[in-house]
């Protein structure tokens, strides 16, 4: 199992000592190894499941977890190129192995995309194309450019997120995804640049429009277009993955067209909102707008944190602007630290939405947050 080929080499890198950051790195490259496999217990199971005539869900290696990853690892090891000798060795190049036996097995697999979260992805592959010049991460970013144009989108131009079903919901996290996709890819296939950028402003702009709560300027987790007329918002306002999505679609777009024409001007605002929302020591809770109303303390979540921080860190490669204030960016990295532990385990990452409004309240160590935690720390290093 190629999981199992990797795992020598990252217990090797644990002999030496590292920085928080080589074992946030390693633990990513761990996980994605082992991330898309199935047991034989559940091969089983799935097989028993098909005879019967029952459904068994496809096997997605690129789903957005996964894509979570490889933004982190890629970021990572941008950084090696960046600042040469500022990673482990080792860790790099097992990061780097990680990446590429993931995008092996997805071609093993049959190379399928299954949904708009999986192009995420792309962002990854398309930054690796842009420090290497090998083509098969062009080849895979093609693949997936191809794949998103071919998504249905509704009456305002947003993407749907899961076509073909009774409601054609539009969500922060497509919206988010498929922009930060399209800028990275914009900047390595110059002639779909135009339209690529065309489409991701168009995202963005919908979702300004109609996916923001208009009295405190966040946005909801995603809203409706109705066949009669009229927007019907979903979910929560202001849930901490919700704006890492969105803004991380923003940062992406604007850094790509070197302009502020997809806010009209607004994206200060949008972020001292944003920021007037984090705590002191640099974290932001999972539901950014809501208040305690029995004296409890809202719960920290490392993974929204982390998007929210990475995408700022992408507008202010110096660490600061005109609505995050220096410092602002060093005080999460150093939480997010803190919440990391001995074996580069992100915890207190809260689990998958389970439908709008639905936010289960347990926390840990899971996949987007390693991947976001990792991206945000390697982008912020200077």
């Amino acid at each position: 199992m190629s999981a199992g080929r990797g795992l020598p080499a990252l217990c090797r890198i644990r002999s030496v000592k590292l920085t928080v950051l080589d074992q946030i790195a390693a633990e990513a490259a761990r996980e994605l190894d082992g991330y898309g496999e199935i047991s034989l217990f559940v091969r089983a199971k799935n097989l028993a499941r098909r005879l019967l005539g029952r459904y068994v869900p496809e096997r997605d290696r690129m789903f957005w977890p996964a894509g979570l990853l490889l933004l982190g690892m890629s970021e990572y090891l941008a950084l090696g190129e960046r600042k040469p000798g500022a990673l482990n060795e080792e860790t790099r190049r097992a990061v780097q192995a990680s990446m590429d036996r993931h995008l092996a097995a997805w071609e093993r697999d049959g190379g399928r995309l299954f949904q708009i979260d999986d192009v995420l992805a792309g962002a990854a592959f398309a930054a690796r194309y842009e420090a290497t010049g090998e083509e098969k991460y062009l080849a895979v970013c093609d693949r997936m450019y191809d794949f998103a144009a071919e998504r249905s989108e509704d009456r305002t131009g947003a993407v749907i997120y899961r076509p073909g079903r009774a409601h054609d919901y539009v969500l922060a996290d497509g919206v988010g995804e498929l922009a930060l996709f399209l800028s990275r890819y914009a900047l390595v296939r110059p002639q779909k640049r135009e339209e690529a950028l065309m489409t991701a402003g168009r995202q963005l702009c919908a979702f300004r429009e109609y996916g923001f709560d208009r009295t405190t300027g966040l946005p909801f987790h995603g809203y409706e277009a109705q066949q009669g007329g009229g927007i019907k918002t979903k979910g929560l306002v202001g849930w901490g993955r919700a704006v890492g999505w969105y803004l991380m679609g923003l940062s992406g777009y604007l850094t790509a067209v070197c302009d502020r024409a997809v806010t009209d001007g607004r994206t200060e605002v949008l972020l001292s909102l944003v920021e007037s929302c984090r705590r002191e020591d640099g974290m932001f809770t999972w539901h950014l707008a809501a208040r305690s109303e029995d004296g409890k303390e809202i719960p920290v979540d490392t993974s929204a944190t982390a998007m929210i921080s990475y995408a700022e860190s992408v507008l202010f490669p110096c660490g600061e602007g005109a609505a995050v204030s220096a410092g602002t960016l060093d005080r999460a990295a150093g939480a997010l630290r803190s919440w990391t532990d001995p074996q580069g385990r992100v915890q207190q990452a809260l689990a998958e939405c389970i439908d709008f409004g639905n936010h289960p309240q347990n926390y840990g160590n899971y996949p987007w947050g390693q991947g976001a935690v990792l991206a945000f720390l390697s982008r912020l290093e200077r």
